[in-house]
C-alpha cells in the first residue's frame, strides 16, 4: 500500500513539473509572438509615416517651380514673392506661436551660424496699400539650431496653411478674388489633409464661407486668439498662391486647374452638382438682377423690373441681405441663366452661374476698363456669355456735377492719375444710375438671343 501510495505521489510530481513547464512554454511563446507582432505594427507604422512624408512633399512641391522647387528640395524652405503675393513653402517642421505670430522654421543638418529673419503679410494683395493696412505680419525665423526652437505644446499630424482674413474680406468680390480662390488653388491638392490657421480672423466670414472651408480642410479652422500656443506642423504654407482676377491660369503654380475646377468645387460644395453642366432651355427665362442700396443705385429698379417681365423673364431681386446668406443665395443663382448688375461686388456671384449663362454689367461712367478686368474677362474665361451696357450721361447722377467737357466726364483716366480716393469718391461712391429703359432693352433683347 505505501508502496503504492508513493508511486502516486511521484506521478502527482511529474504531471505537476509538466503543467509548469506548460505554463512557461506558453508564457514564452505568448512573449515572442508579441515581440514579433509588435515589431511587426512598428515597421508598418514607420512605413506609413513614411508615405505620408513623401505624400506630404510632393504636394508642398506643387507650390514651388524652378530655382524656389530647386531651393525647397534643397533646405526644405523656400518663398517666392511676385507683385500680388508673398508665398513660403516648408517640407520641414513649422513651430507656429500663434500668440504672438511668429513661426520657426526646424535648421538644417548642418546647423548655420546665422538666424534668418523675415516678414509675411499672408493675403495676396500687396500692391493695394489700403488692404494691406488691415493685414497683420508674420514673423518667420529659420533657426540656427534646434535649441533656440521654443517647446511643442501642441502637436500636429498634417501640415498647416497660414493666411489672413483681413484685407478687404467681407466684400464679395475680394473674397472670392483675394482669398476663396487662392486658397482652393493653395490646398485643393492636399485632399484635405491640411489645417488652415487664418490670422485677423473674423467669425462673420468664417461662418459665411463655413462650407468652402470644409470641402478644402477635413479640420477644425485654427482662431489664434482661441488657440494661443506654439502648435507643431510636419510642414506647411505661408501665404496664399494668387493667379488673376477672380479667375483661374491653368499653366500657373499649381499647374493644372482650370475654372471649370474651381466650379466644380463651388458646386459640390453647396450642393448644386445636379446642376453642374445643365444645357440651358430656351424657353428658361430666369433673371438675377443684383440690386445695390448705397452707391451705385439703379434709381428706377421698379420700371426695370416691369419691362423685364415684358420680355418674359421672371425676376429675381437680390437684395444686399439676401446676397450674405450664401447657402441659398447660390442655389438661386445656379438656377439662373442671366445676371444683370452695375459694376460692383454683387457680380462676383457669377461664379455660381451655370455654363452658358449671360453676365450683363451695367459700367458706369468712368469705369470702363475697371469692368471689363475685374468682371468682363473672368466672365468670359468662366465660360459664361458676358455684354456690357455704358451708361451715357444723362443716366448718371453725375450729370447734375458735372457738364460733358469735365475732366471727370471727358478724361476719367485723369481723375484716376490724382489717386485711387480721388477717383473712387468721383465714379464708385459718388454715382447713381437711372437707366434709359428702352435702350437697356435693346441690350436686354441681345441677350434673349444668345440664350
Amino acid at each position: 500500500m505505501e508502496k503504492q501510495k508513493d508511486q502516486q505521489g511521484i506521478r502527482r510530481l511529474i504531471l505537476v513539473f509538466h503543467f509548469i513547464n506548460f505554463i512557461f512554454l506558453l508564457v514564452f511563446l505568448h512573449h515572442m509572438f508579441s515581440q514579433a507582432n509588435l515589431s511587426i505594427l512598428n515597421s508598418w507604422k514607420k512605413r506609413q509615416q513614411q508615405g505620408e512624408d513623401i505624400t506630404m512633399k510632393l504636394h508642398l512641391g506643387r507650390l514651388a517651380r524652378g530655382k524656389d522647387r530647386d531651393q525647397l528640395q534643397e533646405t526644405g524652405f523656400s518663398c517666392h514673392s511676385d507683385p500680388h503675393s508673398d508665398i513660403c513653402v516648408s517640407t520641414k517642421q513649422l513651430r507656429i506661436d500663434t500668440q504672438n505670430l511668429i513661426i520657426y522654421v526646424s535648421p538644417n543638418k548642418a546647423d548655420s551660424e546665422t538666424q534668418n529673419k523675415q516678414f509675411i503679410k499672408p493675403y495676396p494683395s500687396k500692391e493695394n496699400h489700403l488692404a494691406m493696412k488691415s493685414v497683420h505680419s508674420l514673423e518667420i525665423i529659420q533657426a540656427t539650431n534646434s535649441s533656440l526652437l521654443p517647446s511643442c505644446k501642441f502637436h500636429h499630424m498634417v501640415p498647416a496653411i497660414v493666411f489672413s482674413a483681413g484685407g478687404f474680406s467681407g466684400n464679395s468680390f475680394h473674397d472670392f478674388n483675394d482669398i476663396i480662390i487662392p486658397l482652393f488653388l493653395t490646398s485643393r491638392h492636399f485632399r484635405s489633409q491640411v489645417k488652415f490657421i487664418i490670422i485677423d480672423f473674423k467669425p462673420q466670414w468664417v461662418r459665411k464661407y463655413d462650407q468652402l472651408l470644409k470641402g478644402l480642410s477635413g479640420f477644425e479652422i485654427f482662431d489664434p486668439a482661441k488657440d494661443a500656443g506654439v502648435h507643431c506642423f510636419p510642414g506647411g504654407v505661408i501665404g496664399l498662391k494668387y493667379h488673376t482676377n477672380l479667375g483661374v491660369n491653368c499653366s500657373d503654380v499649381p499647374s493644372g486647374y482650370k475654372f471649370e475646377d474651381f466650379r466644380q468645387f463651388l458646386w459640390e460644395s453647396y450642393g448644386l452638382n445636379k446642376l453642374r453642366g445643365m444645357v440651358l432651355r430656351p424657353n428658361k427665362k430666369v433673371i438675377v438682377l443684383i440690386s445695390r442700396r448705397q452707391t451705385r443705385v439703379f434709381l428706377n429698379e421698379d420700371e426695370m423690373v416691369t419691362m423685364m417681365g415684358e420680355l418674359g423673364f421672371e425676376i429675381k431681386v437680390a437684395s444686399p441681405n439676401e446676397m450674405k446668406n450664401l447657402d441659398k443665395f447660390s442655389r438661386l443663382v445656379s438656377t439662373c441663366n442671366l445676371m444683370i448688375g452695375a459694376h460692383g461686388a454683387g457680380l462676383a456671384h457669377q461664379v455660381f452661374l451655370p455654363k452658358g449663362a449671360v453676365v450683363i454689367q451695367v459700367v458706369p461712367i468712368g469705369l470702363r476698363w475697371l469692368a471689363n478686368m475685374y468682371y468682363g474677362r473672368p466672365s468670359r474665361e468662366m465660360g459664361l456669355k458676358y455684354l456690357e451696357y455704358h451708361t451715357e450721361l444723362e443716366e448718371s447722377s453725375l450729370s447734375k456735377s458735372y457738364n460733358r467737357h469735365d475732366p471727370a466726364i471727358a478724361n476719367p483716366l485723369s481723375i484716376f492719375a490724382k489717386g485711387y480716393m480721388t477717383a473712387r469718391a468721383v465714379y464708385l461712391d459718388g454715382q447713381n444710375i437711372t437707366l434709359n429703359i428702352a435702350r437697356f432693352r435693346e441690350t436686354l433683347s441681345l441677350a434673349l438671343e444668345l440664350l
